[in-house]
């Protein structure tokens, strides 16, 4: 990689690291002489913001396309951000559900082995009801792990997405300067007073 003299990415502005060959928030490749090799486009016609046609426009219009790279920039690490969301959520929502589907399955047994302690106590059978009452705790035991580890998996999820939202850079918006407001009279008149209504 050779040193490159740029300061600022062309395309959106980004300060650039020193002997940089991309900008690192815009992926735009950097020549060491300069000049700009444009990202291939499939259109036709050149986009507004491609770095070779940025450099001929006015400076207004030149501030402008550095803002839509900005932009992009920023709406693209927004799109990641929520695909890696969406994808921490569903593969949380996956595990989740089939340990819902476990605890339905462990429920079921534990209704059966409520039936056989009422049996077993009916007919006054002692190992029967012990070995029921014994059942129905290890089942007790599993449906709380089960809960347990549906919660630990929620709150992973979580932190995960939390993590990924606070390593997003924050974009800083350029908001345009307002034109001051035209002189209301002439210099040399007095202005006239508002009519009361």
């Amino acid at each position: 990689m050779s040193e490159h003299p740029l300061a600022s990415c062309p395309r959106c502005g980004e300060q650039l690291p020193e002997r940089a060959a991309f900008c690192p928030a815009c992926g735009l490749q950097l020549a060491s002489d300069t000049a700009v090799i444009p990202q291939p486009r499939h259109e036709s016609t050149p986009s507004p913001v491609d770095v070779t046609y940025v450099s001929r426009l006015p400076p207004e219009l030149q501030r402008s396309a550095q803002t839509i790279g900005r932009t992009a920039s920023t709406l693209r690490d927004r799109f990641r951000a929520t695909a890696g969301t969406l994808a921490i959520r569903s593969e949380a929502k996956r595990r989740v559900a089939a340990l819902r589907a476990q605890s339905v399955a462990l429920e079921s047994e534990k209704r059966q082995a409520l039936l056989a302690l009422g049996h077993a106590v009916h007919l006054e059978d002692d190992a029967g009801t012990e070995t029921a009452r014994e059942r129905i705790r290890t089942l007790d035991e599993q449906l709380a792990g089960k809960g347990a580890e549906m919660q630990a998996i929620l709150e992973e999820a979580e932190r995960s997405i939390a993590q990924r939202l606070e390593v997003q850079p924050t974009q800083v918006g350029v908001l345009p300067v307002p034109e001051p407001p035209p002189d209301p009279a002439p210099p040399g008149e007095p202005p006239t007073p508002a009519p009361d209504s």
